[in-house]
């Protein structure tokens, strides 16, 4: 299963943010990371087996002690496009 997660966290700066990432960066299931403008400051693109493995990757990453104020998760339904290709 796909999953899109929005992520804000508590305190802010460049020293907060590189931290999380670097947190975010060592799990497996996450696929794609960014640091984003508006309110949200992360958004994490993650492919999971199940709900056990999205419930443990929360608690490693969202619920220990790792600077996140609140975070959102909107599971992927139905995939319309999907590609990693650059156009030349």
């Amino acid at each position: 299963m796909k999953a899109v997660v929005t992520v804000e966290l508590e305190r802010h700066g460049e020293q907060h943010m590189r931290r999380f990432l670097d947190l975010v960066v060592k799990e497996p299931a996450v696929m794609q990371a960014y640091s984003v403008s508006g309110e949200t400051d992360a958004v994490l693109i993650l492919r999971l087996a199940d709900m056990e493995e999205f419930d443990a990757l929360c608690e490693r990453l969202f619920r220990d002690h790792t600077n996140v104020a609140r975070y959102y998760t909107m599971f992927v339904i139905r995939t319309a496009k999907e590609t990693t290709a650059i156009p030349l």
